[in-house]
């Protein structure tokens, strides 16, 4: 799909700014932060400002076209997978990868509570690490 057509059917305005972000989204799946998708795309000689940036992601993410990960303290990343999954964080590189959840994965809330997001982080070694 490409990333108009991920514009459109998330029913979000096409920009050509906004196609970049969404483009480099899809070709980094790195889970980057604003900052790090602004950089990204500063060097592939995008004229998009750093508010656009933002703005774009903050728009995506109310779209639900986004996924807002807190993984880090502090520091707000974003996935283009939307679908249920979980992500590994390398205590010693900082690597996120995307993690497969099984269907039976499952919690009793309270009563009374609701969720509106559910998210699982695992920490630990990535095979690089594990290697040094």
């Amino acid at each position: 799909m490409s990333a108009r057509e991920y514009l459109q059917q998330h029913k979000i305005q096409y920009t050509i700014e906004r196609e970049e972000v969404v483009t480099y989204l899809m070709e980094n799946l790195t889970h980057p932060t604003a900052d790090e998708v602004y950089r990204g795309l500063k060097l592939m000689d995008s004229s998009v400002s750093r508010a656009t940036v933002f703005n774009t992601l903050k728009t995506l993410a109310e779209h639900h076209a986004v996924s807002t990960l807190l993984i880090e303290e502090g520091v707000i990343r974003y996935d283009i997978s939307t679908k249920p999954h979980a992500h590994f964080r390398c205590s010693r590189c900082g690597r996120i990868a995307d993690v497969v959840v099984n269907s039976n994965a499952s919690f009793c809330l309270p009563e009374g509570y609701s969720a509106c997001n559910i998210s699982y982080v695992i920490v630990g070694r990535c095979p690089e690490c594990q290697e040094k």
